[in-house]
């Protein structure tokens, strides 16, 4: 039997994307493969259910930062006997003692000084551990999962040595995004969350800089302005928006804009099947899940022309400058005005979720667990 243990600390009760891509992709890899013994790495005992597992090693501390890189590797031995070991995030213990694998998600943190949600010097620190700490965990993984081809193209520039540990496996769509039957009940539950039958965008995004909600905000402030009935409602899972309900104070649209947290799956399904589309105006992501669990919903989707949005979008969304505020905006008002544009985004978004199922990416994680297990 061969034993995987696997840094499981975004497995919380509060699923964020790594955590959900961890439970999804492990589900379907013990479905395949029942055979494969899973243990986790966890801040609380048990956060690994519902995934079958022989084991647990507690390790309460933050996924990422030194304690992973420097001190998790005097803990590993509780785990008992393992053959390979997975990191789901961009980080590793700096010693492991069998083969090693991991998931880049993205390689924002080479720019951590540009991109952090904090200032300096906070930024700066961030920026110089996470230079040395993902370098470092790159050159002594095995192999290195990519969630996109764009992830994949900066890191062979960033970091030479790895590109022949590379693998591209993308995401999939869990299958709860989906178009719901029922449109009445689809209004009235979107009427208690927004307080408001008026048609609305929705934005998808924590508060971090690459997520682009200030020109976003300003966007929709400059496509609907006055006393224009559309409402933009924004889920944002992590981040401060004070700022962002003061620049809609500062717009005049602070009325007409939603900030809603980070509401349940089955809330999100629903709002994805009641917004008249989704502005998904990233600056730079590594993948950008969000686009395709709206399309999987039939929600018509604006995103960016850069980074991997295109790469995952294909032909199947509205496209726009996110550095151009009024491009932005001009793309917005054809979402509202342009019923046949939306149902041809709709159609075309349908087909193209169809195409990424977490079925092939654990297939193809699996044939990466292989090749790493092939050369011990």
């Amino acid at each position: 039997m061969t034993t995987i243990l696997m840094d499981g600390r975004y497995l919380t009760s509060r699923v964020s994307g790594i955590g959900r891509y961890q439970r999804e992709l492990v589900t379907e890899m013990q479905r395949l493969r029942p055979e494969l013994d899973f243990r986790f790495i966890v801040r609380r005992c048990g956060d690994q259910a519902p995934l079958n597992s022989s084991g647990e090693l507690e390790f309460d501390h933050l996924p990422y930062g030194a304690y992973t890189s420097l001190v998790l590797d005097r803990r590993l031995w509780r785990a008992g006997s393992i053959d390979l070991f997975h990191s789901p995030f961009h980080v590793m213990p700096r010693r492991v003692a069998c083969p090693a694998l991991l998931t880049m998600h993205d390689a924002f943190n080479f720019e951590q000084n540009k991109t952090s949600n904090y200032p300096p010097p906070i930024s700066w620190a961030e920026w110089a551990y996470f230079s040395w700490a993902i370098q470092n965990s790159l050159l002594r993984a095995r192999r290195v999962l990519c969630v996109s081809q764009t992830t994949a193209d900066e890191l062979r520039t960033r970091v030479p040595s790895a590109r022949d540990k590379l693998r591209v496996v993308p995401h999939g769509v869990t299958s709860i995004f989906r178009p719901l039957e029922g449109r009445n009940d689809v209004a009235v539950r979107c009427q208690e969350l927004l307080a408001t039958t008026e048609p609305f965008l929705l934005s998808i995004g924590g508060v971090s800089p690459n997520k682009n909600h200030v020109r976003t905000l300003r966007a929709f402030a400059a496509a609907f302005p006055g006393d224009s009935p559309v409402r933009l409602a924004v889920v944002n899972r992590f981040g401060d928006p004070a700022p962002l309900a003061a620049l809609a104070r500062e717009l005049g649209v602070a009325e007409r804009y939603l900030l809603l947290g980070s509401p349940v799956d089955d809330d999100l399904v629903t709002l994805l099947n009641g917004a008249s589309g989704l502005l998904f105006c990233s600056t730079v992501e590594g993948f950008g899940l969000p686009i395709l669990e709206a399309m999987a919903c039939g929600c018509p989707v604006l995103t960016s022309h850069t980074s991997c949005m295109p790469e995952v979008a294909g032909d199947a969304a509205l496209f726009s400058d996110p550095y151009d505020v009024q491009d932005m905006a001009s793309a917005m008002r054809r979402l509202i005005c342009e019923p046949s544009l939306r149902s041809e985004l709709r159609e075309r978004g349908l087909e193209r979720a169809r195409g990424f199922t977490w079925a092939q990416a654990a297939r193809s994680t699996l044939e990466v667990y292989d090749e790493c297990l092939a050369c011990a």
